[in-house]
């Protein structure tokens, strides 16, 4: 989801909104713009008082003024949350980004990227295909694991209104949006809402899970006919997640789980 310059909220209050940034290691607010005037479209404004910001590739290296890679904060109000989280006084965020002359422009979560045979995808591209086309009111993509590419991108999205999901060519008219056709979405999962958590952001690491759940449904189905059994998937966005699988007070098959387990281990995952 993008903010909208032209949200209820300012409609509604007569003031100007304003994107801050911050997070519970700087005591608060790291950025954010002039209380006078609205920020622009996405934008954050300069980092406050004694705060500095940095953009540093996956090395740890600065990069170049507007270029985009991991944020970098230092200042007197950081305080780390762990005992390796400083490095020269520096602290890695986890979040990417880029600076301009207006200010600070947060792109998304370096563990939201989705890595197909080693290309970077944003999964934001995806997004803003998705609603952009007035068929999708919420979207979040993600990367389901694949035993060729390692991920592939799928997209969870929410219909904007009725007989959206029986479209058959919503998934051509993304495509079509996206430049970048390693971007492309190789499926669309409706649902009714998204997974949020306690603070209200999209859960990614529940829709991952979900993703792996449908993946060994689809195999079990496929090999075995309609199983009925409870999944629960483990790390769903660590490098190998693990399945754990429910059989409800029956035993399954030695075969079964032998091929379910070598199913797992294709699409670097562990059946446990």
């Amino acid at each position: 989801m993008r903010p909208s310059p032209d949200g209820y909220v300012a409609d509604l209050t007569g003031r100007p909104l304003h994107i801050i940034y911050g997070m519970t290691e700087c005591c608060g607010v790291l950025a954010v713009g002039r209380s006078d005037m609205p920020s622009p479209i996405g934008i954050i404004g300069p980092p406050g008082d004694g705060i500095a910001i940095e953009i540093r590739d996956s090395t740890g290296v600065k990069q170049p003024f507007g270029q985009e890679g991991e944020i970098w904060i230092s200042g007197p109000t950081l305080s780390p949350s762990r005992a390796d989280a400083f490095i020269g006084g520096w602290m890695a965020t986890g979040d990417r980004g880029r600076v301009t002359t207006e200010g600070l422009i947060v792109t998304g979560r370096l563990s939201d990227m989705i890595i197909r045979s080693g290309h970077n995808i944003d999964p934001a591209i995806i997004e803003d295909a998705a609603i952009g086309t007035g068929k999708v009111a919420v979207a979040a993509a993600i990367g389901q694991p694949d035993s060729y590419a390692g991920e592939l991108p799928i997209l969870f999205a929410v219909p904007s209104g009725e007989g959206v999901r029986e479209s058959t060519d919503l998934l051509s008219e993304i495509c079509e949006a996206i430049a970048d056709r390693a971007a492309w979405p190789r499926d669309i999962y409706w649902v009714s809402s998204l997974p949020v958590t306690a603070v209200g952001k999209i859960d990614r690491k529940q829709l991952r899970a979900d993703a792996i759940e449908r993946q060994l449904r689809l195999e079990a189905n496929a090999i075995f006919g309609d199983e009925d059994f409870d999944v629960t998937v483990g790390d769903p966005q660590g490098l190998c997640p693990t399945i754990s699988i429910d059989w409800r007070n029956r035993k399954p098959k030695a075969e079964v789980t032998a091929r379910l387990r070598a199913w797992a281990a294709r699409h670097n995952m562990e059946l446990i």
